[in-house]
């Protein structure tokens, strides 16, 4: 594309752009400098997490590694509080964006330097080599799974992005921030409108061309669990390893790792939110002099309400824990400075989201906090409604949540591990923490089932709770965990690996090089044969509509169709064309099967190109294949000029 015209220097951020670059490829460093800046970034997150909590002298509370793993997701939502409301603002353009980015870069590359240096330090003597040789000797079998599939989540989350969610909205919503500076309002937008802080990160990384920044972002979220699970105090090792057994082989885990779709990172602010709160707010012993229970509970709320801003379902976990975090406060006689705590953090992080919605949406300021839809706008209860009835499976549920409908839908199920809440009773009826933890899990759960999607990854967060829930219940009562459990996690492993390896294979390699990046493109991001083709037949100038989801790879301005299928009437679509007309599109990107003509073509719109043979390109090879045809529409009398003839606007 347009992209591969551009020098390294340009792709890497020392040059200021001459205008707005549009598309994906046109906000990327060549392979594999992306990877190597998203990987230095991603270590300048957790260096950043490491001081927060060294102010807050939180590892005087727990001498651990707890706090190795804790820091990277607490760097995370610190960046979130501080770049979400700079694009609400709209003073958070490309070139701040960068002022965040290379600090995080040159402290990504202190870190490596600081870990290299300790390495070396403690392992280079010949004594800590013969140690080393009999640590290895007791290694369990199952500590070499976790490693592995570990490691391979990892080199997943270096592959480029391909997936369509992330292609429709999540990478445009960035690529948004970028050109303009600030947070789009577009009402015309509906899935724009799902995008929260996440997305503001994903554009910091794109700033300097760090592809898989917001990836890694993600699995930097479910190394933090890892970490919850493996360091939280659980004695029974046994348990440990069967519960990230568990975790890891989970097959819908596989497709958001290697995403930057906000999901694992949020999920990992939640659990580790509840962990400290159960685990050190909840103490029975009154608060002493150097107690260190208000910097944990401020450190729960920048968790939670972070976590609340990606995503409306999040905003129903993140609220349990903060609410149950309160009432620990409370009970512990710490009640009114939480409170205080409390409102200042959601003053900071939760209220100008909820302020700007109201600003540019209208509605109720109640209604701007708990829906990304306020205000009264055609086709937006269509579209909750489409939301709440999607399902990946047309299994009756909650079977769906475990048996995938076809090879097409593997990656879509919990699979063997949602057998696990069939335990939840076991740990109920204990007391101490995983009666709390289970209890939790269970109100989330049955949350989710009547106000949520009854898709499997809404389930993913209260199952990692289910395991720290049997963790707690084994740990406190020497309880084993029936045969049976060993048995299907073990399969569930296996099959997962395989698929897993499969990913790197096919979707990794595009971290490698360019020509490596453009075949698994072509071959496997939703969307990208009609843009490639666009780019090369649309004029630089064009300003298209777009009926073709994947708008985050346009290489031209992009202008979402989504709303033509939510509105009914000529009232409610005069809306949405109206503020499409403000745009003043001048081309018209259609997709259509094999053989037939647009629609279009009879409202006066005429072919400027095409049709282009596109095949369907998924992730999932089994997923994949179909033909359709794009076609480039040539608007004659662009409809912001037909707007000026008539009514004199200004535009």
């Amino acid at each position: 594309m347009a992209s591969r015209t551009l020098t390294l220097m340009q792709s890497l951020g020392y040059k200021a752009p001459a205008g707005p670059w549009f598309g994906l490829d046109a906000n990327i460093a060549p392979a594999p400098w992306s990877a190597v800046l998203s990987v230095a970034m991603i270590l300048g997150v957790a260096r950043l997490g490491n001081w927060l909590i060294s102010r807050l002298n939180l590892p005087t509370v727990n001498q651990s590694s707890l706090w190795q793993y804790v820091a990277p997701i607490v760097g995370a939502g610190f960046l979130m509080a501080a770049c979400y409301p700079l694009a609400l603002l709209g003073v958070f353009p490309r070139e701040i964006e960068r002022w965040v980015a290379w600090p995080l870069v040159m402290m990504g590359i202190w870190q490596g330097l600081t870990w290299l240096s300790q390495f070396r330090r403690g392992n280079l003597s010949p004594s800590r080599w013969a140690m080393i040789g009999w640590e290895l000797r007791s290694v369990r079998g199952s500590s070499v799974v976790i490693a592995v599939l570990v490691g391979g989540l990892g080199m997943l989350a270096l592959a480029p992005i391909t997936d369509a969610d992330s292609l429709a909205y999540h990478v445009s919503v960035a690529i948004g921030v970028l050109n303009t500076g600030a947070f789009p309002t577009a009402p015309e937008w509906f899935q724009g409108r799902l995008a929260g802080a996440g997305e503001v990160l994903i554009g910091v990384g794109l700033s300097i061309g760090a592809e898989q920044f917001g990836s890694l972002l993600q699995f930097l979220g479910l190394v933090g669990i890892i970490g919850v699970v493996r360091h939280g105090g659980w004695t029974d090792k046994n348990h440990q390893m069967l519960a990230l057994l568990a975790l890891l082989s989970c097959p819908v885990l596989i497709p958001h790792v290697a995403s930057p779709k906000p999901f694992l990172l949020p999920i990992a602010m939640t659990t580790t939110a509840l962990y400290l709160a159960i685990t050190f707010l909840n103490r029975r012993d009154q608060p002493a002099k150097g107690d260190r229970r208000i910097q944990i509970y401020i450190l729960v709320c920048l968790l939670v309400m972070t976590a609340s801003t990606n995503k409306l379902n999040f905003l129903l976990s993140g609220g349990l824990v903060g609410l149950m975090a309160f009432g620990i406060m409370w009970r512990q006689g710490l009640g009114w400075a939480a409170t205080g705590w409390g409102l200042a953090a959601f003053g900071l992080i939760m209220l100008p989201p909820a302020l700007w919605k109201n600003a540019h949406y209208g509605g109720a300021l109640w209604e701007a906090i708990v829906t990304p839809f306020p205000g009264e706008w055609p086709g937006r209860q269509a579209f909750l409604d489409y939301l709440l009835a999607y399902r990946d499976s047309s299994w009756p549920f909650p079977m769906s949540l475990m048996v995938p409908e076809g090879l097409g839908t593997l990656t879509t199920v919990l699979g063997l591990a949602s057998l696990l809440f069939i335990l939840l009773p076991c740990a109920i009826r204990e007391s101490g923490p995983s009666r709390i933890f289970a209890s939790m899990a269970l109100v989330l759960a049955l949350v989710a089932s009547f106000l949520g999607q009854k898709t499997s990854r809404f389930y993913l967060e209260p199952l990692t709770w289910v395991l720290l829930a049997l963790l707690a219940w084994a740990t406190n009562q020497k309880r084993q965990l029936p045969g049976w459990v060993r048995i299907l996690v073990y399969g569930q492993v296996l099959a997962s690996a395989v698929i897993i390896i499969t990913g790197i294979a096919t979707l990794s390699v595009g971290a490698v090089s360019n020509r490596l990046r453009h075949d698994v493109m072509m071959r496997h991001a939703s969307g990208y044969q009609a843009m490639n083709w666009v780019d090369q037949v649309a004029p630089e100038d064009a300003r298209i509509i777009s009926s073709i989801r994947s708008i985050g790879l346009l290489p031209r301005y992009p202008i979402s169709y989504d709303w033509d299928t939510y509105v009914k009437g000529d009232t409610e679509r005069g809306t949405y064309e109206a503020l499409v007309a403000r745009q003043c599109p001048n081309y018209f990107l259609v997709e259509t099967e094999v053989g037939q003509r647009p629609s279009l073509l009879d409202q006066g719109l005429r072919v400027s190109a095409g049709p282009a043979t596109v095949y369907k390109a998924t992730r999932n090879p089994f997923n994949s294949g179909s033909k359709s045809q794009a076609w480039l529409l040539r608007l004659d009398q662009p409809p912001c000029e037909n707007m000026k003839r008539s009514k004199g606007a200004d535009l």
